[in-house]
């Protein structure tokens, strides 16, 4: 990170599997439904059962507060976050961390953090901000965040230039006016494409070829990365056995598409 006032880039994510105690700070939900319309994804009005919803409430507060495992020979019960794998968690991870941004983060006692922030995006529990402050300024507002009754811990990365961001790696452009992006893959990620041999159906296998390369297209900001990422796309896909020739077609559409 830079001098004070440098635009700067730090991500955060939240310390271990867990975000929530499973008595205390758990994101509120009522148990008391109330009758009320909606409106389905064909647009046809839905009625909420009261008894429904609180059916649907209990049921998932059961799932949430009782994971048990065993490790060490030992019977375990998880008081906070939710069990990985459930199908539940991301979307409850997801609403705990909203009701932590409008609660907490963008609280009245963090009113002269905010003020250095320029942008605040987030992917469930992954955070990436951009930060017009110091670097002293930003580990107070970290140690300011970490300092709550809800059991999320936060770690930070700070760059001035460059940093990852899920599957996309941010860098500040030369004369510093906007950002920049490709793909970004972890020193540890294997191959693990699926194989062209493999029991699948013939049009899922085509279409993830192409599935790949757009996602590409869609992430690198310039054709220069595109292409430099497409070629080493296309050696894994060799390398798992796929055709050139579906490799070469799935290339030439992403290729069409804007960035």
């Amino acid at each position: 990170m830079g001098g004070p006032r440098d635009q700067s880039q730090a991500a955060t994510s939240p310390q271990g599997p867990g975000s929530a105690d499973s008595k205390e700070g758990r994101f509120p939900v009522s148990t008391r439904a109330r009758q009320r319309s909606a409106t389905s994804e064909s647009g046809r009005p839905v009625s909420l059962n009261p008894t429904h919803n609180e059916l649907i409430v209990t049921l998932l507060e059961f799932v949430l507060t009782n994971n048990y495992f065993t490790f060490d020979g030992k019977i375990l019960h998880q008081l906070r976050g939710t069990a990985m794998g459930t199908p539940c968690s991301p979307t409850y991870a997801n609403l705990f961390l909203g009701w932590w941004e409008d609660n907490i983060a963008f609280s009245e006692q963090h009113t002269n953090y905010l003020a250095h922030i320029d942008l605040w995006v987030r992917y469930i529990d992954d955070i990436f901000v951009i930060w017009k402050g110091t670097k002293e300024e930003f580990g107070q507002f970290m140690m300011s965040l970490n300092n709550n009754h809800v059991g999320l811990k936060f770690t930070f990365d700070i760059q001035e230039f460059q940093l990852p961001f899920l599957d996309v790696l941010i860098t500040k452009s030369r004369d510093g006016d906007h950002l920049e992006s490709t793909i970004y893959r972890k020193p540890t990620a294997t191959n693990s494409l699926l194989r062209w041999d493999s029991s699948h159906l013939y049009s899922l296998k085509k279409g993830i070829p192409k599935g790949q390369y757009l996602r590409l297209r869609r992430n690198c900001s310039n054709q220069r990365d595109f292409k430099v990422m497409a070629d080493d796309l296309r050696l894994r896909f060799l390398a798992r056995g796929y055709p050139d020739r579906i490799l070469r077609e799935a290339f030439r559409y992403a290729n069409k598409q804007e960035g």
